[in-house]
């Protein structure tokens, strides 16, 4: 079954026997039934306009230490998870400082490590390793008790917002005589079903590892731009998993059958010769500094051909998704609807790429670093 629907930025005009083409299309086929959504042309393109930045270089609740998570509220309130302080502030979109939640700790209401918020309906959550919970609060900020987690490190540790009602996180469980590393959904309700992570084996080059001399430590380097297997949680109780290379993502069921694939035509942009030489600086810094001796496999790094399609995928409070594709400006946020069917294009601002931004009610909050280490939040109207 097709169906092929138009999206207009203008309009048909006839003139005369003149028609203007559409400026991109969005095709829908069910093939054995996987649902395969593919988009093509250029969409339109919607305006950030700034609100407010909050963040400071000197003291008080806006002298950020480490953001690690932002969100906002359908009040228009900011909310900012600081590592460092292991605290929530709390501004308005005027700025101004209204309240703090949580401290250090692990009585009710403390944390030892915050590493991400976000909403579940109205309760605010906050995961917090090193006390092997996720804290529960209400918009007031008052302690509603927790769900038990587990002490679990790694870049890939946070909660995934999948919709307006659920999260996810990651859990590890024995499977037999091995671990298994699931995703378990949280709601209202608390734990629920959980997904197995997607496994891939990447093929092509990588990066080097290098056997230090002297004490025998190992260090290992990614190639700059290159190809991975990316996967995050998604509305539906799915995972979506992307090839970064190429602009085609798929949605995997719990069994891990593929339900949905959702695809936009791109052209791969190719790699300049200065960002290839600033993005393999800190591998000569290696290898001329404290590396010097060290025994590397493979010896360089390979170039790879084009930039990859795709850095981060996320989902707004509503199923829709956003991916961060490269662009010939830096990047921008294509914006797909719960279906797939293509939206628009955002610029995406200079951001801090290991804190999620986050959408809601027409507005994205991200995190900006400057070149002192500052952190600063912004929140940027969403024009359409």
């Amino acid at each position: 079954m097709r169906h092929v629907s138009w999206m207009l930025l203008t309009g048909l005009l006839a003139c005369g026997n003149e028609t203007r083409t559409p400026p991109f299309l969005t095709t829908i086929d069910t093939l054995n039934g996987v649902v395969h959504v593919v988009n093509s042309g250029d969409p339109p393109t919607w305006e950030l306009r700034p609100m407010v930045t909050v963040g400071s270089a000197g003291e008080g609740p806006d002298a950020f230490g480490s953001v690690t998570s932002v969100l906002l509220d359908d009040s228009g309130y900011v909310y900012v998870a600081d590592r460092q302080a292991q605290q929530i502030q709390v501004f308005g979109l005027d700025g101004k400082y209204r309240r703090t939640i949580g401290r250090q700790g692990s009585g009710p209401g403390e944390f030892r490590d915050l590493v991400s918020i976000a909403w579940v309906g109205d309760t605010l959550v906050g995961l917090d390793w090193r006390n092997a919970r996720i804290g529960l609060f209400n918009r007031a900020g008052e302690w509603l008790g927790f769900w038990r987690s587990q002490s679990f490190t790694g870049a890939n540790v946070r909660l995934y917002r999948t919709s307006a009602t659920h999260v996810s996180a990651i859990v590890a469980r024995r499977a037999g005589d091995n671990l298994e590393v699931v995703y378990v959904e949280y709601s209202a309700a608390g734990p629920g079903d959980s997904v197995p992570t997607p496994k891939y084996e990447m093929t092509g080059p990588s990066g080097p590892l290098c056997r230090l001399a002297g004490n025998g430590g190992i260090s290992f380097f990614d190639i700059p731009f290159g190809s991975r297997f990316m996967h995050t949680p998604a509305p539906g109780g799915t995972i979506a998993t992307v090839i970064t290379a190429q602009y085609k993502i798929a949605f995997l069921a719990a069994t891990g059958d593929t339900v949905r694939v959702v695809e936009r035509e791109y052209v791969n942009l190719p790699i300049t010769d200065a960002e290839w030489e600033d993005g393999t600086a800190y591998y000569r810094e290696f290898l001329d500094t404290w590396g010097k001796g060290s025994s590397c496999e493979p010896k360089t790094l390979e170039r790879p051909g084009a930039k990859p399609a795709i850095r981060s995928i996320m989902f707004d409070p509503d199923g829709g998704m956003w991916v961060e594709s490269y662009s010939d400006s830096g990047f921008v946020f294509d914006v797909f609807d719960d279906s797939g069917r293509l939206q628009a294009s955002v610029p995406v601002p200079p951001r801090h790429v290991r804190v999620e931004p986050y959408v809601r009610n027409g507005r994205l909050v991200l995190v900006e670093r400057d070149s002192l280490d500052v952190q600063y939040v912004k929140v940027f109207e969403i024009a359409n």
